[in-house]
């Protein structure tokens, strides 16, 4: 998804102050706006993400109200991030008020348009990965075409290749300390 380039009031981002660069001493980094320090408690749940449950179900019945949802939610300011007093006093990324969805027509439109608003809303809660899974399972999406590592896509940075390919794993690794919790047991699918 276009996080940055979407220039979307809920993924506040801004080039880090010193212009600094990555690794390979080329690409920017940008600073995320969405939360003060790496120490702050993200939210299991929020009425943000109930409400896009509700507007999924919505959808799923063919109920056109599900944009009605989702209009709300995009026209509540309080519920966009803000910059935050731990970022640099020099941040003035500002983004424009969401403006109103309209119906893209088809139920494939509609859970494209869902799905990423989910990702819009949930940026940076750690959910993406079972949206992705939740698609490929519950909407017959193809793996590929949500991850990238399908057809052994290169790792581009603004049109550079960064050096290799994306593997072609679907799931996260077990860590090893669970593992060694004797109540753990393993499923071995790879599948999403």
């Amino acid at each position: 998804l276009d996080f940055r380039s979407a220039r979307d009031p809920r993924v506040p981002f801004e080039r880090s102050p010193a212009n600094d660069v990555g690794f390979d001493n080329a690409t920017p980094i940008f600073e995320q706006g969405k939360y003060a320090s790496e120490t702050v408690p993200i939210p299991v749940a929020t009425g943000v993400m109930a409400r896009l449950m509700e507007a999924e179900l919505r959808i799923r019945a063919g109920d056109a109200s599900y944009l009605t949802i989702l209009n709300a939610l995009r026209a509540d300011q309080t519920l966009y991030p803000t910059a935050l007093p731990a970022l640099p006093t020099n941040f003035t990324t500002v983004f424009p008020v969401l403006t109103p969805l309209t119906d893209p027509g088809t139920e494939q439109g509609r859970i494209d348009q869902l799905f990423r608003e989910r990702a819009f809303w949930n940026y940076l809660t750690n959910s993406r990965h079972g949206d992705l899974r939740r698609l490929v399972r519950q909407y017959g999406r193809a793996r590929d075409a949500l991850w990238p590592g399908g057809g052994g896509r290169q790792y581009v940075v603004n049109g550079n290749n960064k050096g290799g390919t994306f593997g072609n794993t679907y799931v996260l690794p077990v860590p090893f300390d669970e593992q060694n919790n004797p109540q753990f047991s393993q499923c071995i699918s790879t599948d999403p």
